[in-house]
């Protein structure tokens, strides 16, 4: 029987076209079970070993984040160093070790998950979207702790669609732009760290599709539309030719348009307009260099605080600005400070 084309519907992250195969990507949290313990102390000692290897593994992916992307995106990771050395979750995970003689991993998953719950609550959605960054330390501690592999989001199969319920911050840190064609998600929405940084990347994405993977299995061809926020699950032969000619299309105009980066942009009456780019991160400013823009329209500021626990200070402002400004010389650069 001859499947019927479905069109899913969720918010547009990351605008592009993609025609691709999926692949369904689990990320689930371990099995967990209480284990009574004998040796509160040793016990102890495990949990605290299991914390300093997530925050050395946590410290180097900040590195390779500020390397490839910049310092500004590394604190959505630098955010997450900070949950981990949270002392109220420590204290009350060796307290709940102490008072119920159970193994760390349970003690601390039942810590966090208490601790989670009114941001997993909120009605607000960005308050919602950072209970991401908890899951994504929860699940990295719990893995350490009981010796398990995490799943390895930069081995999926080159030119495949990610489906998954939720891409962590982590996870999207590691996506290879020339592997992943776009991304899916049940969850999720644009001012997730997870969404801002895939963006970031140009990979197309699509998030808060609701239920998708129970429609799918690994090697299906689906459409990911970004610009519209739709995923068309078996497309019918009519609906693959019009988005492989609009894919098509763009690419052409993209080729033309990179042709054009240092022509002179002048109107047809003879008059010099500036061309500029706006951006949130640094790595955009990378990317609109690649493109011909001469100097920063709009460098928009609110990122450097919604991206982390605290306000930046004075100097790490100042080393964000300067490398932009050096990035971008010898054009200008407009910074809008944020209006808290």
């Amino acid at each position: 029987m001859e499947k019927k084309e479905r069109i899913l519907r969720g918010i547009p992250v990351s605008s592009g076209y993609v025609i691709g195969k999926t692949f369904i990507y689990e990320n689930l949290f371990p099995q967990l079970t209480a284990v009574p313990i004998a040796d509160v102390s040793k016990e102890i000692a495990r949990l605290e070993q299991g914390l300093a290897e997530t925050e050395q593994e946590l410290k180097e992916l900040y590195e390779q984040v500020r390397r490839e992307m910049g310092r500004d995106l590394a604190e959505f990771i630098g955010v997450q160093i900070s949950l981990l050395k949270d002392q109220e979750t420590i204290e009350k995970t060796k307290e709940f070790i102490k008072t119920n003689k159970q193994n760390a991993e349970f003690a601390y998953a039942e810590v966090c998950k208490k601790l989670a719950a009114p941001v997993a609550g909120s009605s607000v959605a960005f308050f919602r979207e950072r209970f991401a960054d908890i899951i994504d330390v929860t699940n990295r501690v719990l893995r350490n702790l009981m010796n398990e592999a995490l799943p390895q989001v930069h081995e999926i199969s080159e030119g495949s669609i990610i489906v998954t319920h939720n891409l962590l911050p982590s996870e999207a840190a590691l996506l290879d732009k020339n592997r992943v064609l776009g991304v899916v998600t049940e969850t999720g929405g644009k001012t997730a760290h997870s969404a801002i940084m895939v963006k970031a990347k140009e990979i197309p994405a699509v998030m808060g599709v609701e239920n998708i993977k129970k429609h799918l299995k690994s090697g299906e061809t689906i459409i990911l539309d970004g610009f519209r926020g739709i995923v068309i699950l078996d497309p019918t032969p009519k609906r693959l030719e019009f988005y492989q000619k609009e894919t098509e299309k763009i690419e052409r105009r993209k080729k033309y348009l990179f042709q054009l980066k240092t022509a002179d942009p002048i109107t047809q009456d003879g008059k010099f307009i500036d061309l500029s780019a706006n951006i949130e991160f640094i790595a955009e400013c990378y990317t609109a260099q690649q493109y011909g823009a001469r100097g920063i329209g709009l460098f928009r500021t609110e990122y450097l605080y919604l991206a982390r626990r605290r306000p930046p200070t004075e100097e790490e402002q100042y080393q964000i600005f300067a490398e932009v400004a050096t990035a971008m010389k010898p054009y200008p650069v407009i910074i809008r400070t944020f209006d808290l």
